[in-house]
């Protein structure tokens, strides 16, 4: 199984990347805009745009990749205090939640995204095709349901353990 630890980590790699450069190119078109409206009294008008569309990819694939890592904020409210057993069912019942939350999404936004509607809109300040933006959600959610699908090669062998009194 070396060869799909290998793999998602090349694909959180690569997600990263995209992450860091849309948060990086947010952070600049922001400040760049601050700076040109308050002393130069001038702005771009897709300016707003790139930001939004850049917030939506960075939630998505961002939030993928936290979760992959556990930094998601997590509301225990005393699963802390549960007997091993049961914390690894309650695991086991939060991943398959969050795995059918995504995957039922994921078909909403995958078909929202390629309607007609969407398909034939264009950005009025970047002139870019509105699939793209939209695009970020289901690739958030492809990365989520991968991540998911990940967890039980952990989970359900430590459930078969605790089950057999390990």
């Amino acid at each position: 199984m070396n060869y799909i630890d290998k793999a998602l980590d090349t694909i959180t790699l690569i997600a990263k990347i995209i992450a860091c450069t849309l948060l990086a190119i947010m952070l600049i078109v922001s400040v760049v805009e601050v700076f040109r409206r308050y002393l130069l009294n001038t702005t771009y008008a897709g300016s707003e745009e790139v930001v939004r569309f850049c917030l939506v990819w960075v939630s998505f694939v961002g939030g993928a990749v936290g979760f992959r890592h556990g930094g998601l904020v997590l509301f225990n409210l005393g699963v802390d205090r549960l007997p091993k057993k049961t914390k690894a069912i309650v695991s086991l019942f939060a991943n398959t939640s969050i795995l059918l939350f995504c995957t039922y999404m994921l078909g909403k936004a995958w078909t929202y995204t390629f309607t007609s509607s969407v398909s034939r809109q264009v950005a009025i300040g970047l002139g870019i095709p509105m699939k793209i933006p939209y695009f970020g959600i289901s690739v958030g959610l492809i990365l989520f349901i991968l991540y998911c699908l990940d967890n039980y090669r952990r989970l359900i062998p430590d459930l078969m353990a605790l089950g057999k009194g390990g």
